[in-house]
C-alpha cells in the first residue's frame, strides 16, 4: 500500500538532485532514504530514477511525481489549516480564479478580507476555467472563481454574477466611435484574437469567431497589448472596462445573449475555512456594491 511518506521522499530527492541532500533535508539517513525510494520501487513495479546516484527521474518517475504534487500540496493546507485553527491563527487562503475577476474584485475582497483577519495568508492562482476547476478538484486551492467548465459531480457550483461580453478595440479603432452595439458579421470581418474568458458561453457565433481566430492570448495584459497595437480585436467581459485597460475600448455586442456566468466553486460537502467563508461574504458585499459601475447582475441578490 502506497504511503504519503514514500511520495515526499520522491519529491525531496527529485528535487534536490541525489540521496544526499535530501536526507539532509528529509532529516533521515541516505540509506533510509534509499531504502523508502526501493520500496516504492517495489510497490509501483518499476525504478524511478535511472542509475545509482538518483539524479534523473526514468519517465515512470516523473509520472509518479507530477500526479502526486496536487495530493501533497493539498495534505500540506490540510495540515497548515488544522494548525492555524488550533493557535487561534488568521489562517490561510488558497484561490484560484480566472483573470477577469483577479483583475478587477479579487483585491478589493483580499484587502477587506485583511482587515477583518489581520496576519491572514492568501494565495491567488490565475487560470483559465478548465484549471481552476481541476485546482478545486485536486484539493490545491480551497475556492475557486471561474465559469462551469467541466463540471464534476464532487464539485458544487454556485453563481455569483453575471456580465454581458463587449468587443475591445484599440482606441484609436474606428471601431471604437459605434454609435450602435456591434453585429457578429462586423466582428467576423476583423483579425480576432482569442482568450479563455468566454469559453462557457454558449453561443455558435462564439464557437465560430473563436475557431477562425489568427492567435489564442491567456494573459491579460499580453491581450491588452495585442490589441492596443492593432494586432486584432477580441471579447472581453465588460466587468473589465475599468480595471486599467489602457489604450483600448469596449463596445457592446447586438446580441444581448453573449454573456458569461461565474461561479464559486468549492468541493461537495466540504466546510470552508473561518477565512475562506469570510472572503466569499465580503465578495458578495463587495460586488454588490459595485454591480452598476461593473455593469453585472447578481445571483441571490
Amino acid at each position: 500500500m502506497f504511503k504519503l511518506a514514500q511520495f515526499r521522499v520522491l519529491h525531496s530527492v527529485a528535487r534536490n538532485g541525489g540521496l544526499v541532500p535530501a536526507a539532509a533535508q528529509l532529516h533521515r539517513s541516505s540509506s533510509a532514504v534509499s531504502l523508502t525510494l526501493k520500496q516504492l520501487e517495489e510497490e509501483v513495479g518499476g525504478r524511478l530514477f535511472e542509475g545509482d546516484r538518483k539524479s534523473k527521474l526514468t519517465p515512470l518517475g516523473r509520472f509518479i511525481l507530477e500526479e502526486t504534487r496536487p495530493l501533497l500540496e493539498h495534505y500540506d493546507r490540510i495540515v497548515q489549516a488544522i494548525r492555524h485553527h488550533a493557535d487561534g491563527a488568521p489562517g490561510q487562503l488558497d484561490i484560484a480564479c480566472v483573470p477577469s475577476i483577479a483583475a478587477t474584485i479579487v483585491p478589493d475582497a483580499i484587502a477587506a478580507t485583511w482587515q477583518s483577519r489581520p496576519g491572514a495568508r492568501v494565495e491567488i492562482r490565475d487560470m483559465d476555467s478548465h484549471s481552476v476547476t481541476q485546482a478545486v478538484l485536486l484539493g490545491t486551492v480551497e475556492i475557486g472563481l471561474a465559469s462551469a467548465v467541466g463540471r464534476r459531480d464532487e464539485l458544487a457550483f454556485t453563481p455569483l454574477l453575471s456580465d454581458p461580453l463587449d468587443v475591445v478595440c484599440a482606441k484609436d479603432d474606428p471601431l471604437a466611435e459605434a454609435k450602435q452595439p456591434v453585429g457578429w458579421d462586423t466582428v467576423r470581418a476583423r483579425p480576432f484574437l482569442g482568450n479563455g474568458s468566454y469559453t462557457a458561453t454558449p453561443s455558435s457565433e462564439l464557437d465560430r469567431i473563436d475557431t477562425n481566430r489568427i492567435m489564442y492570448i491567456a494573459n491579460v495584459i499580453s491581450i491588452q497589448a495585442a490589441v492596443r497595437a492593432r494586432i486584432g480585436i477580441t471579447i472581453l467581459p465588460r466587468m473589465m472596462r475599468n480595471s486599467a485597460m489602457a489604450g483600448v475600448a469596449f463596445v457592446p455586442l447586438a446580441d444581448p445573449t453573449a454573456r458569461r456566468t461565474v461561479y464559486a466553486i468549492c468541493r461537495k460537502g466540504h466546510r470552508l475555512s473561518p477565512i475562506g467563508a469570510r472572503f466569499l461574504s465580503l465578495l458578495r458585499e463587495i460586488l454588490h456594491a459595485r454591480r452598476q459601475e461593473m455593469g453585472i447582475e447578481l445571483f441571490g441578490a
